[in-house]
């Protein structure tokens, strides 16, 4: 242990020594976690709806212009090229096709010159054919923000959507944090502790510690911002702080495993982004984990943020699980951990 320490120790040193570099690495993450948060939770609920035009006419301006206006609706005019894709991945809520050109008054069976689709819940559809067979008849907007909110009830809680975006956060910091080891790496200086009489997990031990201390700051830092601006989660603060080491030390050995993996900053950064967007996907950050297809909810049962989520069920409301979420998320992190040691120990290092 007391190898650990000293490595714990110099690493906070070095980082320490260049106050500017420092203070960008703790700070930056802070700002765009408390901005992001900050954004997510003064949102209104509001669902995003592309509209697909074939040909121009003036009833279907007139539609569009009121749709535009609707409270609770993002309208965004497209074509109808990977329209259903972007659906799938969460860019749209639904899609409005005018199939065909009518005059007002003119449409007997809505469906004959609509069509209305999404992948999210059927609801959505009732409420799209519901409000253009409203403006069929009227130039009077409505106010959907409410239908809205309670037809939001359903997904993900504003804790578990910020929780989610939050591992996503920090995996991507916590491989930036984890540099210490890329410079040791090409200064040659991982390589002589590898030969060293030293044992090779005492190294890897040493960073994930200054790594979770580093990354669990900025984690606190960034909650407290948060809550003297009075932007609480469902989660009291000391529950939050409890969760929170458990979701960096999640994040810590992910970015350790990944900087083992790679020698060069970019490679790293570019493999943990890619990664985290990859698992917020597969865990239900974009698609409600009960609207997935069965196949990818067998995928999504074997990712990080998936257990994320069921964690702020299990931590906020005591839900009860068959499996502790909390314990899955512990076993990630020891398997991530034993990743990072066993490339490490047993990869091939020449010096450089």
């Amino acid at each position: 242990m007391r190898t650990v320490f000293i490595i714990f120790k110099t690493s906070f040193k070095r980082i320490i020594n260049n106050r500017s570099k420092f203070l960008i690495n703790l700070l930056l993450p802070v700002l765009a976690i408390v901005l992001a948060i900050a954004a997510n939770y003064i949102g209104k609920p509001t669902v995003n709806l592309a509209v697909v035009t074939k040909n121009k006419f003036p009833e279907q301006q007139r539609i569009v212009r009121l749709l535009e206006k609707t409270k609770g609706i993002n309208v965004r005019l497209t074509d109808s090229k990977l329209i259903k894709t972007d659906v799938i991945l969460g860019k749209y809520t639904g899609v409005i096709t005018f199939k065909k050109s009518f005059t007002r008054g003119q449409i007997n069976n809505i469906n004959k010159y609509f069509d209305f689709y999404t992948v999210n819940d059927k609801k959505i559809n009732s409420v799209m054919k519901g409000i253009v067979t409203r403006y069929l008849s009227s130039d009077r907007t409505t106010d959907m923000t409410y239908i809205i909110k309670n037809m939001q009830k359903s997904s993900l809680s504003k804790t578990a959507r910020v929780m989610a975006f939050l591992v996503m956060a920090l995996f991507i910091t916590c491989t930036v944090n984890g540099s210490l080891m890329l410079e040791d790496k090409s200064q040659n200086t991982f390589i002589r502790f590898k030969y060293s009489p030293n044992l090779n997990t005492q190294y890897i031990l040493g960073n994930i510690l200054y790594n979770y201390v580093f990354t669990y700051v900025q984690f606190f830092l960034s909650f407290s911002i948060l809550y003297m601006l009075d932007i609480k989660l469902s989660l009291s603060f000391g529950t939050l702080l409890s969760y929170g080491a458990l979701i960096v030390l999640l994040s810590t050995a992910f970015g350790t495993l990944v900087t083992c993996i790679f020698e060069r900053d970019m490679y790293a950064s570019m493999f943990s982004s890619a990664v985290s967007m990859i698992l917020c996907l597969l865990g239900g950050s974009f698609i409600t984990y009960s609207k997935m297809p069965r196949g990818l909810k067998l995928v999504s049962e074997f990712t990080p943020i998936r257990w994320v989520i069921r964690a702020c069920d299990y931590t906020g409301k005591g839900t009860s699980a068959n499996i502790n979420p909390l314990v899955v998320l512990l076993t990630f992190s020891v398997i991530f951990s034993i990743g990072a040691i066993a490339i490490s120990k047993y990869r091939k290092f020449k010096f450089q």
